[in-house]
């Protein structure tokens, strides 16, 4: 998240990673969360962060519950 980002490892500790999500993508990625406690994965889930700048990015990624 620093590179792709542009924050600092001590800008970004102690921050929700919601903080940074596109307003309009927090509800689907809290939904994506809750299939990843629900041990579901997630594949090809794209949303957007804000960066350091402002701006946002569209990040597409992959994720796992433990033991997958």
């Amino acid at each position: 998240m620093e590179k792709t980002l542009g924050y600092s490892l001590a800008e970004l500790q102690g921050r929700l990673f919601l903080e940074l999500v596109h307003p309009e993508d927090v509800e689907s990625t809290i939904k994506a969360v809750a299939s990843l406690s629900a041990q579901k994965e997630i594949l090809r889930f794209l949303n957007r962060y804000r960066c350091k700048d402002g701006t946002y990015r569209w990040l597409e990624w992959n994720s796992y519950p433990d033991g997958i």
